[in-house]
């Protein structure tokens, strides 16, 4: 019989994280080696809560997400040695999440060779404009904190699931890392099929790699690590959910709370907020 699997990529245990272990990881993304671990040094400065601490919540969410995706175990490297022909695999980092009907979705569906991929929710705010690619359109500054992403021939962080021949025939260098399973899509190796629905959710929260590069571009970014907090907490308010999206709904909630909670051990910088605007997760109701 065959078995679903997601399968969450190098992920430490973060309340006992050495961070001198992200400069070998900022190298290989082409970063400045010491960016995290100067994040984290200023975060802290400004805020009673830590980068690793609030990494550890993010991944706390994505594994109730797991938890919470019928059909399917949280698996290991170990179950890639020897998969099942139709076994299938979802490879995501450890704060991104998946929808409960993930494989319910994919199964319903006829049997496809190599895999499936599908429409890829983002969720985050960035300070300056983060460039596209031929493939991806680029974000600009200010956009909406909610976007579904346009069903293109993209693979993003969690958003395409493969299937264990495929495993077998690419290997699995070729598709655990995202960018390595676009090359092999973009150069025919990896054929997917493409479903229409929006069955992930990358979370680009102010404490990912992603975000802390691309905003670290902004004048002054380590000195008004405050405000663009409250600025993060203000695009989640008027986030709207719809068919499409109203799974992250629970998710979403624990996000806004985790951001108030942050805001207010900021005890010296209360004076920052503008009057009679209190900063409050307010969770939708759609």
């Amino acid at each position: 019989m065959s078995r679903n699997f997601i399968i969450i990529r190098a992920s430490p245990d973060w309340l006992n994280f050495d961070l001198e272990e992200t400069r070998a990881f900022c190298r290989s993304l082409g970063q400045r080696e010491g960016l995290i671990i100067e994040f984290a040094d200023r975060w802290r400065q400004v805020f009673e809560v830590t980068y690793c601490e609030l990494r550890h919540e993010m991944k706390a969410i994505t594994l109730d997400t797991i938890a919470a995706t019928r059909h399917c175990e949280l698996g290991k490297i170990s179950d890639l040695a020897d998969p099942a022909d139709d076994d299938l695999f979802v490879f995501m980092d450890d704060d991104d999440w998946t929808a409960p009907h993930l494989f319910e979705a994919l199964r319903s569906l006829t049997p496809a060779e190599d895999g499936w991929f599908w429409g890829s929710i983002f969720l985050g705010s960035f300070l300056v404009d983060v460039p596209g690619t031929e493939d991806a359109p680029g974000r600009a500054a200010g956009t909406p904190a909610l976007q579904k992403r346009a069903l293109h021939d993209f693979l993003y962080t969690n958003n395409y699931a493969v299937t264990g021949r495929c495993v077998r025939r690419l290997g699995l260098h070729a598709l655990f890392n995202h960018m390595d399973a676009q090359q092999a899509l973009r150069t025919g190796g990896f054929k997917p099929l493409k479903v229409g629905a929006y069955l992930s959710c990358a979370n680009k929260h102010p404490w990912c790699t992603m975000a802390i590069a691309s905003n670290s571009q902004s004048p002054d970014f380590f000195q008004r690590l405050y405000p663009t907090l409250v600025g993060y907490a203000r695009a989640l308010r008027p986030v709207e959910l719809d068919g499409d999206t109203r799974w992250i709904k629970p998710y979403l909630d624990r996000l806004g709370a985790c951001v108030a909670r942050t805001l207010s051990t900021a005890a010296r910088h209360r004076e920052e907020r503008p009057p009679n605007e209190p900063i409050v997760y307010l969770p939708k109701n759609s």
